[in-house]
């Protein structure tokens, strides 16, 4: 199975150029409509760009679901 790759770069421009933003915020923009990312895709790059501070552990459940819609979204 091929590996899908992340829009890693994008997410480093939404912070660049949104100083303001959240980690969290930053990624919704970065997979917003993004229908070819995989979940698992979404989870590992969530884990790793995302700051924990960012979101409750109790509720990283409801955000990857959150994230996983979000992706599948049309724009």
């Amino acid at each position: 199975m091929a590996q899908t790759l992340f829009p890693k770069q994008t997410f480093y421009e939404h912070q660049k150029m949104n100083p303001c933003w959240s980690d969290f915020t930053c990624f919704c923009e970065t997979i917003r409509g993004r229908k070819y990312l995989r979940r698992p895709t979404i989870t590992k790059w969530f884990n790793t760009l995302v700051d924990s501070e960012d979101y409750g552990k109790e509720d990283k459940g409801e955000v990857l679901g959150f994230l996983f819609n979000l992706a599948r979204e049309v724009e």
